[in-house]
């Protein structure tokens, strides 16, 4: 099994133990290179539910951009490894995977957070330094529900699903690790990715790789749609919903999408419902089941779709699945 291989199944492993995993990758090696984009993709971006609700408000994302320079400068200065908070109160172990002296990505380990009522004070402040002077404004929302749940630890006006607190805590869901086990956990995966900018360095015959090959602001919303859509695929979600969600218009998401990713947002939304679906049929849930629960509201237009995709009906894909080897 190829290194790389190893590496996304252990990164897979510590998401499974109920922790985060983010890379950030400043060198922009593996961003350049096609191949590693795509399997590294779903690790670019903190796709917890504080995170993704967060940055459902376009200042309070800015934000988080802007300082990732910050976390460059700070894993230089400690390449032992540290534990960070973020501006919103979001808590890491990081560690940095450098050569002489340069950063080249850093490895977060997130899940947890070790002051509840404190990291939720710190969102409520920066959340309503974002209002816009409207109850309605999202800066206005989110940060009357963080900040009434680290006043009185009440989930205020919002209902416990859509609160910030609610969300917060989905995403630090697991016990504090020890800091020892936190190097241990990261210590592993830096030294297999250090092994892969080898490679990659190698076969690109330089470090370095031009600014405009890192992981840009353009890439970085392409990536927080498509784990949008990975989100919500069971429910009606269009291109409209999705384009809110990133804070920019339609035509220009659909633009930097497909020519980002290679297919249409609707092409995207299809693939992760049919493998939803794939699932269900190989559960033994009947084909009904699988597309319903999938987000095809309509049973015929799905088993035409996967007829496409797959070369054979549902229930035929599906028997063939269940055979004897």
């Amino acid at each position: 099994m190829p290194a790389r291989d190893v590496l996304i199944d252990y990164l897979d492993f510590i998401e499974r133990m109920g922790y985060e995993v983010t890379i950030n990758d400043f060198s922009g090696l593996i961003v350049s290179d096609e191949t590693e984009s795509a399997r590294f993709a779903a690790y670019f971006i903190h796709r917890n539910p504080f995170c993704m609700f967060v940055k459902s408000n376009a200042q309070l994302w800015n934000e988080c951009l802007r300082r990732k320079s910050g976390l460059c400068a700070a894993a230089a200065r400690r390449p032992e490894g540290f534990r960070g908070l973020c501006f919103c109160g979001r808590e890491e172990y990081i560690m940095p995977v450098m050569r002489d002296g340069i950063v080249l990505a850093t490895i977060g380990l997130g899940g947890f957070s070790t002051d509840r009522a404190s990291s939720l004070g710190r969102a409520a402040r920066h959340c309503e330094e974002t209002e816009s002077g409207t109850s309605s404004s999202t800066g206005a929302r989110i940060g009357a529900e963080a900040g009434m749940e680290a006043r009185t630890g009440e989930s205020g006006a919002a209902s416990a699903g859509e609160s910030l607190a609610s969300r917060f805590d989905l995403a630090a869901r697991r016990p504090a690790p020890d800091p020892a086990d936190a190097r241990v956990l990261l210590g592993m995966a830096a030294a297999s990715l250090g092994r892969l900018y080898e490679s990659l360095e190698a076969a690109k015959g330089r470090l370095m790789v031009p600014e405009a090959a890192r992981l840009s602001r353009e890439r970085r919303l392409v990536l927080h749609a498509a784990e949008y859509l990975r989100q919500h695929a069971t429910e009606s979600v269009g291109a409209r919903q999705v384009a809110r969600a990133c804070h920019i218009s339609v035509s220009t998401l659909s633009h930097i999408f497909k020519s980002t990713m290679g297919r249409s947002l609707r092409a995207y939304l299809l693939g992760l419902r049919l493998d939803l679906a794939k699932k269900k049929l190989e559960e033994g849930h009947s084909v009904t089941d699988a597309a319903l629960s999938s987000g095809f509201e309509d049973p015929n237009y799905f088993s035409r779709a996967f007829s496409r995709a797959e070369g054979l009906p549902p229930g035929r894909w599906a028997g063939k699945r269940h055979e004897p080897a």
